[in-house]
């Protein structure tokens, strides 16, 4: 039985080329989020408008708050913020 989004022949490849010395690795990428720099944050909310995930909201009219598990880590918040406050960088697992 095979997965339908396996190519055809994958399994004889591998096999041949395991035997010939070859391994496969898996690169195995980190998750990217946005984190606010809150105290320098002017709440100004140019960063919900390109955010697709709408994982980004204004808290109490003073700094803009990220929804992590919304969050998908495509900077384009950071690309639009003028104050230059939010950043993308490796979250934790």
């Amino acid at each position: 039985m095979t997965n339908s989004q396996t190519p055809p022949h994958s399994h004889a490849i591998l096999f041949l080329s395991n035997s010939r010395g070859l391994t496969v690795e898996k690169k195995i990428r980190k998750k990217k989020k946005a984190f606010v720099s809150t105290g320098d944050c002017v709440a100004c909310g140019c960063c919900l408008k390109v955010c697709p995930r709408n994982a980004i909201e204004i808290w109490k009219g003073i700094m803009a708050k990220i929804d992590m598990n919304a969050c998908i880590g495509c900077g384009k918040c950071a690309k639009e913020c003028p104050a230059s406050v939010i950043v993308i960088q490796e979250a934790d697992a």
